[in-house]
C-alpha cells in the first residue's frame, strides 16, 4: 500500500516493508498492523516469543537537581519510592489532577529519569512537561534518536539473554531495567511490557535498530503488529 509521506516512519520501517507487513497510519506513524495474521502473531506471543516495533512511543529524558520533585508533582505515582534501575506505571496529570496520559517512569539515578509516553500523546505530553518544568529541570526528547522494540512471550528471556553480553539481565525483576548490550548494540533493557506475558522492552540507537531486529528474528522471534498487541491486551484485561 502507499503511505502518505507526511506520516512518520520508525527506524524499522524498511524491515517492515521487506517482511511484507500490512502498514497503516497510526498516531501519525506508518506502523505494521500484521505480518502473517493477527491470530498467528497472538499465538506466537502466548506460546513462544514475538517482537513489536514500538518506536512510535515517545522517549523523554528528564534530568536535573529538581527532576525527582518535578515528576513527583506532575505524576500520580510515588517517584520517591523508586530506587535506581526501577520503573513504575503512572499517570501524567493536569493542573486539576485529571489524566493527561498513562506513562512509565524509569529512574536511572538520583537526578535522572526516562519517561515513556504514548505515541498519540507525545506532543501534548511534552508540552505539559515543559510548561511545568522550570529552569532546574532539563527535558530532552530522544524519540527520533532511538528505537524501541518489545520482546514478549515465554521464550523472551531466553532470546534476550542469548543476545545480551550481560547475563545479569535475566536477574532483572518485573519493572526493573539495566543498561547493557543486545546483539552488539548498546541498549536499555527494561523488564516491562503490555501483553500479559513476560518480556523486555529494548531501547537502542536508531542506527542499530535494523540489526537488532534482524538478530531477534534470526533467534526465532516472530514479528507482530498492532493487531496482536490489541488482542493480547484484551485477553489480559488491560486498558487499550
Amino acid at each position: 500500500m502507499t503511505i502518505d509521506t507526511a506520516v512518520r516512519r520508525t527506524p524499522l520501517y524498511e524491515a517492515h516493508v521487506e517482511a511484507r507487513a500490512r502498514l497503516v497510519e497510526y498516531a501519525g506513524w506508518s506502523m505494521p498492523v500484521y505480518y502473517s495474521s493477527i491470530l498467528e502473531e497472538t499465538r506466537a506471543v502466548r506460546s513462544n516469543v514475538g517482537i513489536f516495533d514500538i518506536s512510535h512511543m515517545g522517549r523523554t529524558r528528564i534530568a536535573g537537581t529538581r527532576a525527582a520533585a518535578f515528576l513527583q508533582k506532575v505524576t500520580s505515582n510515588d517517584v520517591d519510592s523508586l530506587a535506581s534501575s526501577e520503573a513504575q506505571y503512572s499517570l501524567l496529570t493536569n493542573a486539576a489532577g485529571g489524566i493527561v496520559d498513562d506513562i512509565i517512569v524509569y529512574r536511572e539515578g538520583p537526578d535522572s529519569f526516562l519517561v515513556v509516553i504514548n505515541a498519540g500523546n507525545t506532543a501534548k505530553d511534552l508540552r505539559r512537561l515543559r510548561e511545568q518544568s522550570g529552569s532546574e529541570v532539563h527535558i530532552v526528547d530522544e524519540t527520533d534518536a532511538t528505537a524501541m522494540v518489545a520482546v514478549q512471550g515465554p521464550r523472551a528471556a531466553e532470546v534476550v539473554g542469548d543476545l545480551s553480553d550481560d547475563v545479569g539481565v535475566l536477574s532483572l525483576r518485573r519493572f526493573q531495567f539495566a543498561h547493557g548490550t543486545i546483539a552488539g548494540s548498546s541498549a536499555t533493557l527494561c523488564r516491562t511490557g503490555y501483553t500479559g506475558e513476560d518480556g523486555f522492552e529494548l531501547i537502542v540507537p536508531a542506527a542499530n535498530a535494523s540489526e537488532v531486529w534482524r538478530s531477534l528474528t534470526d533467534a526465532g522471534a516472530v514479528p507482530c503488529g498492532l493487531g496482536a498487541r490489541d488482542t493480547l491486551r484484551i485477553e489480559a484485561g488491560y486498558p487499550l
